[in-house]
């Protein structure tokens, strides 16, 4: 496996330029720009990012997830608060956000303190999704093992009506 994984190619061809000097004063500027590239690009998903948190064994966690939003105040996602990241931010109100764009030879790491959006604003992100994932996150089975797509589908069709 060493030798496979040695073999495979890092970074081939052409890198985008990335200039400290002319890089925006905010964070959330240049992500934006380096974001709107990867969507010219054709990157896939490219809001999808890792989401990294400390669980109650002090080992690290990390899934992927979807941004909400970023602007000067920080990047936001959403968390139910009785997932496994919910109860990890709960205990340890830290993470790492990391998205990696492979197409365009790019990865944003973000880290700090992470805090909860007050409830009227909570509430209005949960309202401003599809009607399809509102009923799945209000059946609160984030993270849990399903046997099969049925068993979803079963749950999620009461909180859809």
């Amino acid at each position: 496996m060493r030798d496979f994984l040695r073999g495979l190619p890092v970074f081939a061809g052409d890198l985008p330029v990335f200039d400290t000097d002319k890089a925006p004063e905010r964070p959330d500027e240049l992500f934006a720009a380096w974001l709107a590239e990867a969507v010219d690009a054709g990157v896939r998903e490219p809001h999808a990012m890792t989401l990294s948190t400390v669980g109650a064994d002090g080992i690290p966690a990390a899934r992927v997830l979807i941004l909400k939003n970023v602007d000067e105040h920080g990047w936001q996602f959403a968390a139910h608060a009785d997932s496994p990241k919910g109860q990890d931010l709960a205990r340890h109100p830290a993470a790492a956000l990391t998205f990696y764009w492979p197409a365009r030879g790019r990865q944003i790491r973000v880290r700090g303190p992470v805090r909860p959006e007050p409830a009227d604003r909570s509430a209005a992100d949960f309202l401003a999704r599809p009607p399809g994932s509102r009923a799945e996150a209000s059946i609160g089975r984030q993270s849990r093992v399903l046997p099969d797509r049925r068993t979803l589908d079963a749950a999620v069709e009461p909180a859809r009506r």
